[in-house]
C-alpha cells in the first residue's frame, strides 16, 4: 500500500500460491465499473 499526493492509501494487493479464502466488500451503486462487476463474479463463484 503506498501513500497518495492527499495522504489517503491507495489500493493494495495479495496474492497466495496456496488456496485461501477471500472476500470483499463492493458499491451499492446501480452503476459498477468492470473491475467491480468482475470482483463480485469471481468471489460469488467461492
Amino acid at each position: 500500500v503506498r501513500g497518495k499526493r492527499d495522504g489517503r492509501l491507495d489500493l493494495g494487493i495479495a496474492y497466495s500460491q496456496r488456496p485461501c479464502s477471500a472476500a470483499g466488500v463492493f458499491t451499492t451503486n446501480d452503476v459498477k465499473a468492470a473491475p467491480v462487476l468482475h470482483g463480485q463474479a469471481i468471489l460469488a463463484r467461492g
